[in-house]
């Protein structure tokens, strides 16, 4: 009796075509008189790990460990950013005192709500576009500091925006907010541990 088991004949003993290469458990059926199965071999294509700034855990090994960020360098970094946006929003205010033809001893005359709510969003962009794009302000920058996610890799818009308004809340706490990174293992302060980020060295 010659019976035909994956597109191949079968006479006496187990034989089997190479090209269709069954798995093992199909010829223990064939060779056992167990039912037949006709099923295709599943072939997994393996998508590669995204590529990462800072791709390995973050408590893996003391190497790792060295390369968060300093804390006097994150505060060092702050500090320039600070001073870099106050300086902005001085030139966007007599700009605006320019254009409206107002002398600058009467600004109280400019209205304070639109003007408020132009300045936060001005800063809140300056810090949520630069770190979404490369994870650094230009006062890491200077400094060689990067904001990075949990994972070592590039920050998502929502974490970035999370991040700026739990910094608002911290810095809001002095000190224990911002200098909470001066005892937390990873350097942490609670804007990074509420937002899921970490500030490492370039």
């Amino acid at each position: 009796m010659v019976e035909e088991h994956w597109g191949c004949p079968l006479e006496g003993s187990v034989s089997f075509c190479l090209a269709d290469s069954p798995s093992v458990d199909a010829v223990w059926r064939v060779a056992h008189n167990q039912p037949r199965l006709l099923y295709r071999e599943s072939v997994r294509s393996v998508t590669p790990a995204p590529s990462c700034e800072f791709n390995r855990p973050m408590d893996s090994d003391d190497r790792v460990t060295r390369r968060y960020g300093k804390p006097w360098a994150r505060i060092a970094a702050g500090i320039c950013d600070v001073a870099l946006v106050a300086s902005l929003d001085i030139v966007v205010v007599l700009l605006t005192l320019r254009l409206a033809g107002v002398d600058r001893s009467a600004i109280d005359l400019l209205p304070a709500a639109p003007l408020l709510a132009f300045l936060l969003l001005l800063n809140a962009g300056y810090v949520v576009v630069l770190t979404v794009v490369g994870g650094q302000t230009f006062g890491k920058m200077a400094f060689g500091l990067r904001v990075v996610n949990c994972r070592g890799c590039r920050v998502s818009t929502g974490a970035a925006v999370t991040r700026g308004v739990y910094a608002l809340i911290s810095l809001g706490l002095l000190p224990f907010g911002v200098l909470w990174m001066f005892v937390d293992g990873e350097r942490c302060a609670w804007h990074d541990r509420l937002s899921g980020t970490r500030v490492v060295m370039c």
